[in-house]
């Protein structure tokens, strides 16, 4: 099972299209946990909407303003999945991401994590084969990865920037 953990703040514009693109994947197993970080839009009324419209499919945890990596950590004391994905709240998924990056696990148990390239606006952000060199210079993995979760290190809530690079480093130091 996959744990999908959606830290959110200020998102109300977009959290239901993301969750709308995750409940529509190929691939079915998993739970949907999102944490709402303080927004003060109307986040927490976009909630309640998705929680009649998927009920018994979403656990919403409200908490005070702590941040992105507080909220990611927070999520995933709060999950059981065997793998974590860390989805921003305003994301859309390909129909079949999920399915993908578990059929890459399966083919590379070796594996801590699987990554793809991402479009951001209209720009491709392409994925490079893992390259340890690479990663320490420049952070081309997207903090929308599936993780295992027996080697996820945990957030640094102290880090405001770069937090998905600061993961996969600290993923790489402990090997």
């Amino acid at each position: 099972m996959i744990s999908i953990i959606i830290p959110t703040y200020q998102h109300g514009n977009t959290i239901l299209e993301t969750l709308e693109s995750i409940f529509n994947q190929t691939y079915q197993d998993f739970e949907v946990i999102v944490v709402n970080d303080g927004s003060t839009d109307d986040t927490k009324k976009k909630l309640e909407i998705a929680l009649k419209k998927w009920p018994n499919k979403i656990k919403v945890i409200n908490q005070e303003r702590k941040g992105a990596n507080a909220a990611r950590n927070k999520g995933f004391y709060e999950s059981k999945g065997d793998f974590l994905f860390f989805c921003d709240a305003d994301v859309v998924l390909k129909k079949d991401a999920l399915e993908k990056m578990i059929n890459t696990f399966k083919k590379h148990p070796e594996a801590s994590y699987v990554y793809s390239s991402f479009k951001f606006g209209w720009k491709t952000f392409p994925s490079f084969d893992f390259d340890e060199e690479r990663l320490k210079k420049m952070p081309y993995i997207s903090m929308m990865s599936l993780i295992r979760r027996e080697h996820f290190p945990g957030f640094d809530e102290k880090i405001k920037k770069f937090q998905d690079w600061d993961l996969w480093l600290t993923m790489l130091e402990k090997g």
